[in-house]
């Protein structure tokens, strides 16, 4: 509790019980971290939605995907929550710009009332820098609603492999198909351009041992090659990633980070995205699609 007549005596706790907001992580390349991670773009914006039950990070790119994280209270060294649902947005290159000037000071970020500048305070040895960042208010939000379905197939596989199949992955198709299938290969992606075809499988040999490979039907959607590899890129980080697509042809890629909070403790978070099926290029398709989202196929024994 901040000693009002000694004020100095405990600073963070005074600077604290002032805001509407109030965090302060270890590092400031932490929060740097995730947020790279979850920016599709430079000028992507990202919304905060912040309540008694922790802090959400969400961000859009061209109402096509759909990415968010949750921060655990294990990220944060303090954290000080409003009694109401606080949300605002700030542009992405604002705060990573922030973050980004000393990347291993303490970090504190807070706002003292809706609507005011989010102040990014960074503490190293003695010197701080305070950075004011413009918020905006948050625009309708995409909210896919991913249908969550246990039966939904799902393919989960180590991130190492992942990253080694995509590294040398040239866009040839401005729209990349994505299978998944009960027969091997389990999960593909297959991509046709001009100039051949770009075709990458992914079979029961590489599937995580943590969690077994689940599809009892065919599935196969399109999508933005862009989109795909956007959504794939934070596999550089990540231990594990996992597919599932829904009926409606959302595809849902998940991302486990291990996030070091100091030098002997680390965290795990999800950095999730979602990716809309129903940007179809004209001339990209290759007349196999499904008519239907989900449609049975004939798996030889």
């Amino acid at each position: 509790m901040a000693d009002e007549n000694h004020p100095d005596d405990f600073p963070e706790e005074q600077r604290a019980g002032n805001c509407l907001f109030f965090c302060r992580l270890s590092r400031a390349n932490i929060l740097l971290q995730l947020l790279k991670g979850l920016m599709i773009s430079s000028s992507s914006m990202i919304s905060f939605i912040i309540s008694e039950s922790g802090v959400s990070i969400v961000s859009e790119h061209e109402a096509c995907i759909e990415s968010t994280t949750e921060m655990k209270r294990a990220l944060f060294e303090e954290l000080t929550l409003p009694e109401r649902v606080v949300k605002f947005s700030v542009q992405g290159s604002d705060l990573t710009s922030a973050l980004s000037l000393v990347q291993l000071a303490a970090v504190e970020i807070s706002q003292v009332e809706e609507h005011e500048p989010l102040l990014v305070k960074l503490i190293e040895d003695g010197m701080t820098v305070d950075v004011l960042i413009q918020v905006f208010e948050v625009d309708a939000q995409l909210n896919f609603e991913f249908d969550s379905n246990k039966e939904n197939p799902r393919f989960v596989l180590n991130a190492k492999s992942l990253r080694e199949a995509i590294d040398n992955w040239d866009v040839i198709g401005a729209s990349t198909k994505v299978v998944m299938n009960p027969a091997e290969p389990h999960l593909s992606f297959i991509s046709k351009g001009l100039v051949g075809k770009v075709r990458i499988d992914f079979g029961e040999e590489i599937l995580a041992e943590e969690l077994e490979f689940k599809c009892s039907r065919y599935v196969a959607r399109r999508y933005r090659t862009e989109f795909i590899k956007s959504v794939l890129d934070p596999s550089k980080a990540s231990t594990h990633v996992a597919f599932r697509m829904d009926k409606n042809g959302l595809l849902h890629i998940k991302h486990l980070v291990t996030v070091s909070t100091n030098d002997l403790t680390t965290t795990e978070v999800f950095l999730n995205f979602i990716v809309n099926s129903e940007v179809l290029l004209e001339g990209e398709g290759d007349g196999d699609e499904n008519k239907e989202p989900f449609e049975e196929t004939v798996v030889a024994d």
